[in-house]
């Protein structure tokens, strides 16, 4: 029983010693800027920008090379932001892509957002400003998926039996469609209007900020023209689960 007393006072000391190790290393590691992502960890919407974040700081105060100047975001409102607000953005160095502005839908997405360009060095000072409820990156790793996608539907035992949509429009609302230059993956003609500055209607439906709604397009009725010879993936075109259906786009 004393030999057991005796060990106990040098196991502790040394287990304090590497515990005390441990904490000086993370403190030498993760700088101020873990303080500061915990302030405003209610507005930081992505562990991705939490990184850029910390390797812009990293590199900063250990004089390396800097990271990212700029970093793509959406960022979120209660509701469109006005002048005055986008112009704040702007003074702090922040591209605002207003043509972007996609509006709150209640009850399930409360928020509106629009995406954004915004300087590594202003990130603080976007936080800061209280009209911004969230900040989120843009950055998403992607891969075309049609060829599988259709594949784990069995969307071809129903083109087996001439079930491809032939004869059925489908009208597709959402943010645009690139339709310049032509794109063989389209109808050859379809029915198109602009709704998104309504009651202003035109029949311009190109959106140059985002390709949602021509990824969605062709999720929905691509003909897979283009990716006919594809061997990547698994093989197989990129085209919609209905490739011969015609097609009503609205932009809105």
């Amino acid at each position: 029983m004393g030999i057991i007393k005796k060990i106990k006072l040098p196991v502790f000391v040394l287990i304090f010693i590497v515990s005390s190790s441990l904490y000086s290393q993370y403190k030498r590691t993760y700088p101020d800027d873990i303080r500061f992502l915990g302030k405003y960890s209610s507005k930081i919407g992505s562990g991705t920008l939490q990184e850029i974040f910390h390797k812009h700081n990293i590199a900063k105060k250990n004089n390396l090379l800097k990271g990212p100047d700029m970093i793509d975001v959406f960022i979120y409102f209660d509701s469109e932001p006005d002048n005055s607000q986008i112009h704040k953005l702007q003074i702090l160095g922040v591209e605002c892509f207003t043509e972007s502005w996609t509006p709150p839908i209640f009850p399930n997405h409360p928020l509106g957002f629009m995406l954004a360009r915004v300087p590594v060095s202003s990130f603080q000072n976007v936080l800061d400003q209280a009209f911004i409820r969230r900040v989120d990156t843009a950055k998403r790793m992607s891969a075309p998926l049609n060829n599988t996608a259709a594949s784990a539907v069995n969307a071809s035992d129903l083109w087996s039996e001439g079930l491809t949509g032939s004869g059925i429009k489908l009208a597709i609302l959402d943010s645009g469609l690139d339709t310049d230059p032509s794109n063989p993956d389209l109808p050859s003609s379809f029915e198109k209007m602009d709704y998104s500055q309504y009651p202003t209607l035109d029949s311009d439906v190109e959106n140059h900020v985002t390709g949602h709604g021509t990824h969605v397009t062709g999720t929905v009725l691509g003909r897979g023209i283009y990716s006919s010879s594809n061997t990547g993936n698994g093989g197989g075109a990129f085209k919609g689960m209905a490739p011969d259906a015609d097609l009503v786009f609205l932009k809105i």
